[in-house]
């Protein structure tokens, strides 16, 4: 098998997959901040903003900015950590929390509708290549 040939036809079809399904919840939100507010709401409901950078794998500038816009959504709030003003803690709130789950909803909806359209088959190869995916990537 000629890998490289097969990582660019990969490389190719990444890009032209269609991911704008409409959403409700999520039009409210960009996909940063969605996923801010998802790992505030695994993670007990509040996290450091530095914590939500490595998590995220995101610039603490682009958190930041994220933080700020969810804040004025209403859907977090920052408290200056007691100890060390530097440092600022984010905690979801309610209306954050009910997003978030609306949208983990809307998100296993779609990818049950997916998981369908391939058929038992494909589903069971595609879970068992994300999962060894995952482990490649855990070396």
């Amino acid at each position: 098998m000629d890998y490289t040939q097969k990582a660019k036809e990969i490389l190719e079809i990444i890009p032209t997959l269609n991911h704008s399904h409409k959403r409700k919840s999520v039009e409210k939100v960009s996909k940063g901040e969605c996923q801010m507010l998802i790992m505030l709401s695994i993670n007990g409901g509040e996290l450091m903003a530095g914590e939500i950078a490595k998590m995220t794998h995101v610039s603490t500038a682009r958190v930041a900015a994220a933080i700020k816009s969810l804040e004025e959504k209403g859907y977090v709030t920052r408290h200056p950590v007691a100890n060390d003003k530097r440092k600022t803690k984010v905690v979801i709130t309610q209306e954050g929390r009910v997003l978030s789950e609306n949208m983990g909803r809307e998100a296993v909806a779609h990818t049950k509708r997916y998981l369908e359209y391939l058929g038992e088959e494909d589903t069971e190869n595609l879970v068992r290549i994300i999962k060894k995916t995952k482990g490649f990537f855990e070396q």
